[in-house]
């Protein structure tokens, strides 16, 4: 079921907030991770460990230190997580949204998701970047999303 779920086009509503929002589109990593499905590569068991990881924040932090630390985090679990099959596999859901473009009514988002494909094919920065913004979206409420990773 999960492998003819990755085949179907991305959800329309994430493809309106990409079409609505100039700064995601313009993100190459933010534009890939609106409309990849978190859980087609990461596990609720990296979730998990992602939550604890965050959960042991010290509460005491000002909003800019914790945020600072809470990105820290996010990225450091996202490289101790990933494995070879990580590595492999995010290039294939990159590959197959690539595929489907462009899609339907959605010219600029289209572009906006080819240029980022692009990006992630030649800059491993993104393709880091990318796993740890999609292992953000793994977490359940009410961390998920809550401090975007974009610089």
């Amino acid at each position: 079921m999960a492998s003819v779920e990755e085949l179907a086009p991305p959800d329309p509503q994430r493809l309106e907030l990409l079409e609505a929002v100039d700064d995601l589109r313009g993100d190459p990593c933010a534009a890939l991770a609106a409309v990849l499905e978190c859980g087609d590569l990461w596990s609720v068991r990296e979730s998990i460990q992602l939550d604890a990881a965050l959960a042991a924040l010290p509460d005491e932090l000002d909003d800019e230190e914790y945020e600072r630390r809470w990105k820290e985090t996010i990225e450091v679990m996202a490289t101790r997580l990933t494995t070879r099959w990580h590595r492999k596999r995010l290039p294939v859901l990159v590959r197959r949204l690539r595929a489907r473009l462009p899609l339907a009514g959605y010219a600029e988002v289209s572009a906006a998701l080819e240029s980022a494909c692009e990006s992630f094919e030649r800059d491993s920065a993104v393709r880091a970047r990318l796993a740890a913004e999609l292992l953000a979206d793994s977490l359940p409420a009410p961390w998920a999303r809550s401090v975007p990773l974009a610089a």
